[in-house]
């Protein structure tokens, strides 16, 4: 209940109402798990129901690091209760590497190859070693796109000649 006077002294009457908006819930079945959900632009926590504003459309994205994003938009009547589902699809990548020589290729410190090899990877972050005997390691870190090949174009170069580079042009006695 609210009381209003009336006065002459005050010709304009004003009110400030902080009206709630009525919620509806969804739940979030994810797979893979541990990915970010983002809810009408704002990063929530993946818990088991989420609360979102009724009557009006709400914008859900998940997304997770190696996979393709989904978005989806729904609308829910107050107090109304609804599933929904994101199941994202691994997103690769190729990546060509080469070499001026043939050596051995190791991604996240496993061998997987000699050059030149082209390899599909998942795209998240991925350490490349080029590696040959008495020549000096190429270590690289590549994050593959299915948009485009990665390519890698590695110049080894002799222990001999790395150190030579090196080292200072001229030695002075003091």
């Amino acid at each position: 209940s609210e009381e209003i006077e009336i006065t002459n002294k005050q010709l304009a009457i004003t009110r400030n109402y902080k009206l709630k908006l009525k919620e509806a819930f969804l739940k979030i079945d994810l797979s893979p798990s541990g990915g970010d959900i983002i809810l009408n632009g704002k990063k929530v926590p993946p818990s088991g129901k989420l609360s979102v504003p009724a009557v009006s459309k709400n914008s859900v994205t998940y997304l997770k690091e190696g996979y393709f994003s989904q978005t989806k938009t729904i609308s829910l009547k107050a107090g109304e209760v609804k599933s929904l589902s994101f199941d994202l699809k691994p997103e690769k990548g190729k990546v060509d590497i080469r070499a001026n020589s043939t050596a051995n290729i190791f991604v996240d410190g496993k061998v997987v190859g000699k050059t030149p090899m082209i390899l599909d990877l998942s795209a998240v972050r991925h350490k490349i070693t080029i590696t040959k005997k008495g020549y000096r390691p190429v270590r690289l870190v590549v994050i593959p796109s299915n948009k485009e090949i990665s390519r890698i174009n590695a110049a080894l170069v002799s222990e001999l000649q790395a150190r030579l580079a090196e080292a200072p042009k001229e030695y002075k006695n003091k």
